[in-house]
């Protein structure tokens, strides 16, 4: 998905011609620059609470008391620490600190965490998510957060809730259903 993409859907959904054409243009007046913070906002929102990005660093410990902080690891900022395993593939403990992560052994390991997507610009593209969210909902929640921040709160209403409704849609489990085994006679 590509941001500028992402941004002229919203232009049409509000019919906001004159700022699509900014954006077609490449301007980068408040308006635009508005709608890159939805952008921003919004690709925060998915990542923090319905499809976390995960990434995996292998690290080097020489001292196990010794707490690793994490611009060392990576220079994302961190949203959490989901595991982190020794060269064997065990579960080590660890613990996680204002500024690092304490493990207790020594060696190389790898860590996977969650982290907070990096800033987009007009020509980024987003890759975070695969396949499970299109163009058409990141729209909707960046019109939803562009009416809210002008005021219209009616219409943002409407388009926060398609843009959650979405997301709800695509992150829910869906249950595998069993039937009973049927006796013939």
């Amino acid at each position: 998905m590509i941001v500028k993409k992402i941004l002229l859907s919203v232009c049409t959904m509000l019919q906001l011609t004159e700022l699509a054409s900014e954006i077609e243009q490449d301007e980068t007046s408040e308006e635009v620059k508005l709608m890159l913070a939805c952008v921003n906002y919004v690709n925060n929102i998915i990542a923090t609470d319905y499809i976390k990005i995960y990434k995996t660093v292998e690290i080097s410990v020489e001292d196990s008391a010794q707490e690793i902080e994490f611009s060392q690891i990576s220079s994302h900022t961190f949203l959490g620490v989901k595991s982190v395993i020794d060269e064997s593939g065990n579960k080590i403990n660890f613990t996680v600190t204002d500024s690092g992560l304490k493990v207790y052994k020594n060696g190389k390991m790898k860590v996977c965490f969650a982290y907070f997507p990096d800033e987009l610009l007009l020509d980024d593209s987003i890759t975070n998510y695969k396949t499970k969210i299109n163009e058409r909902i990141f729209a909707y929640g960046v019109a939803a957060e562009y009416l809210f921040i002008k005021g219209i709160v009616d219409d943002a209403s409407m388009w926060d809730e398609r843009f959650k409704r979405e997301l709800l849609t695509i992150t829910r489990k869906l249950k595998s259903t069993i039937l009973p085994i049927r006796k013939f006679k």
